[in-house]
């Protein structure tokens, strides 16, 4: 598994057929030992990676979250694009996703609404978000605003391992 260095620029390397490297230029979420979350440049894009680190329950977290994704995108939800789903040269598993430029979290722009019609707007925006998961039989087990991006009036929804639905993809009851 991967030991992260402490400061950035820093190289991680994709086990696949040409073996590409990612350069780590911003830790964004580091929960030590679990999982770190980069941004980096990969093929010349900005891409967003996700490492699951912990030495007993990374696979099966790297799984839930991929197959959590998985079920957004099948359902044609907006979510990041997953761009690689694997492992790195030292079989750490690694998932790499499209980076959202200018995205903050929900909980951000709740925090930065300069006023009670904003947050009703933006609560309405999640709302509709939401009903739409559950029209697609999706519901999330970790309900809160930093599962949440938000850019240009896009909304995103984040963290596959909490997303959970229907195999049937049957709209969830009242």
């Amino acid at each position: 598994m991967t030991t992260l260095p402490y400061t950035c620029p820093f190289s991680i390397t994709l086990d696949h057929a040409d073996h590409t490297e990612i350069v780590c230029r911003e830790v964004l979420r580091d929960l030590p030992q679990k999982r770190c979350v980069l941004r980096g440049e990969w093929n010349q894009r900005q891409v967003l990676v996700k490492l699951f680190l912990h030495p007993v329950s990374a696979h099966r977290h790297w799984q839930r979250e991929k197959q959590g994704v998985q079920k957004l995108i099948d359902a044609g939800l907006t979510t990041p694009a997953l761009l690689f789903c694997g492992q790195l040269t030292d079989q750490t598993p690694v998932l790499v996703f499209e980076f959202i430029p200018q995205a903050q979290s929900a909980l951000s722009a709740w925090q930065h609404c300069p006023n009670d019609i904003e947050r009703l707007t933006l609560l309405n925006s999640l709302a509709t978000e939401i009903a739409g998961q559950h029209a697609q039989g999706i519901w999330q087990k970790d309900l809160h605003l930093g599962n949440f991006l938000i850019a240009e009036k896009t909304i995103y929804t984040i963290d596959g391992d909490a997303i959970a639905g229907n195999s049937d993809k049957t709209a969830l009851s009242p």
